[in-house]
């Protein structure tokens, strides 16, 4: 029988920190070994296991779903898929992506998981944002009950309101001097589409 091979330091170090911020964070998710593996789409928890174990490397789909339970970017617990992600991105485009951000404070992706501003941004879809509370004509990420809701938002020409628009939502026309009850997690600064 032959032996596993040992981890590279890189490996191990996404082992180490996936298994601190595991230990940190799953009594606070209310996280197992057990539903975890259904998260992921496997019957047993034994590659849970492994991976928060160091006996079997953290592949790139791994680190990606790891990051989603745990609630933490991709480069917190693997630097080196981080990497690779952006690195692969930059190259699909021909463009680096901060070519497109230039101008934009503190930009935040966020996967997109409902229909309500089709056909121009749908579930899947990727959407940059720039982290901003200032209102104007775009779209708009809000922070409505616990998740991210994107909106079409027109401020009138008077610039006294907005209006807020969805598909699934009659247009809902707020007073400017209102706009700070909003939750506005940031404005829309361009899409990557699911293909």
């Amino acid at each position: 029988m032959v032996g596993r091979r040992a981890l590279t330091s890189e490996e191990t170090g996404d082992k180490d920190r996936l298994k601190k911020i595991w230990d940190e964070k799953k009594d606070q998710l209310h996280l197992s070994q057990q539903n975890v593996a259904k998260e992921f789409g496997i019957t047993n928890q034994t590659a849970i296991s492994q991976y928060l174990n160091g006996r079997i490397p953290l592949n790139l789909e791994a680190a990606i779903k790891f990051s989603k339970v745990l609630k933490v970017r991709l480069s917190e617990i693997s630097p080196r898929h981080s990497r690779w992600m952006a690195d692969a991105t930059n190259e699909a485009l021909g463009v680096r992506i901060n070519d497109f951000l230039e101008g934009v404070a503190s930009p935040l992706y966020i996967k997109v998981d409902d229909d309500s501003i089709a056909p121009e941004i749908k579930s899947g879809d990727m959407v940059c944002m720039e982290q901003t509370t200032k209102l104007s004509d775009g779209i708009y990420v809000f922070n409505m009950d616990g998740r991210s809701v994107l909106r079409r938002v027109k401020v009138s020409t008077s610039q006294k309101s907005i209006t807020l628009e969805g598909n699934d939502i009659p247009p809902l026309e707020i007073a400017m001097s209102n706009a700070g009850i909003l939750h506005i997690a940031g404005r829309v600064a361009f899409v990557l589409h699911k293909v």
